[in-house]
């Protein structure tokens, strides 16, 4: 007997994961543009706010392959957001945490 599992379509969370991305890309440059007249350490958590951002536009896609992995990318990258660029990626960093949410628990 043969079983027919329904395949869902994630273009919704790869979607919101570019748009938050996206958002946040914008949101580190904002900080990394401030951290080059102030103290370094602003500058290095521009660019760990940068590298949560590329990692979400990236794994946003992922998450057509490979949906369980792309969720728990998406979740630590949203973390680095915040951790990288406090209020300015707030917005970027909800939306990719809707993704990685998304990715994670819908079948």
């Amino acid at each position: 007997m043969m079983y027919y599992r329904k395949r869902v379509y994630r273009g919704l969370e790869a979607s919101i994961a570019t748009i938050g991305g996206f958002i946040a890309f914008v949101a580190s440059a904002f900080v990394l543009f401030i951290g080059s007249f102030t103290t370094p350490l602003t500058l290095s958590l521009g660019t760990v706010s940068l590298v949560g951002s590329v990692l979400a536009i990236i794994f946003g896609w992922v998450s057509f392959k490979n949906s369980q992995i792309a969720g728990v990318a998406l979740i630590i990258s949203s973390i680095l957001v915040i951790l990288g660029s406090s209020v300015f990626g707030l917005i970027g960093a909800i939306l990719i945490l809707i993704a990685g949410i998304l990715d994670l628990f819908r079948n």
